[in-house]
């Protein structure tokens, strides 16, 4: 994994979809303003390269693996993927 110089909120500790701010301190500011006084948490942001999933090369489960692999890492929103990396939907 390899940090992107980004961070992001959360209230769960589990799932950061709250914004991408430039600094900590950007993060920290917006989770005050945003949680209102409740707990939440600020990440890095890092970026996910292949290298980083472990697969076993096995053609015929490989991207199966690499789904379970890249949901450990990111939990539910690696439910489409790799799926949606080769066959991304395209607007109507």
């Amino acid at each position: 994994m390899k940090p992107t110089g980004k961070w992001c909120i959360s209230q769960n500790e589990e799932y950061f979809s709250s914004g991408e701010f430039d600094s900590k301190e950007e993060a920290i500011i917006e989770g005050r303003e945003q949680y209102d006084g409740e707990d939440f948490y600020i990440a890095e942001e890092t970026l996910i390269e292949m290298s980083d999933l472990h697969v076993d090369v096995a053609v015929s489960h490989m991207l199966d693996w690499i789904q379970q692999s890249a949901y450990d890492i990111v939990g539910e929103y690696a439910e489409e993927y790799p799926y949606d990396a080769i066959c991304p939907s395209k607007p109507l």
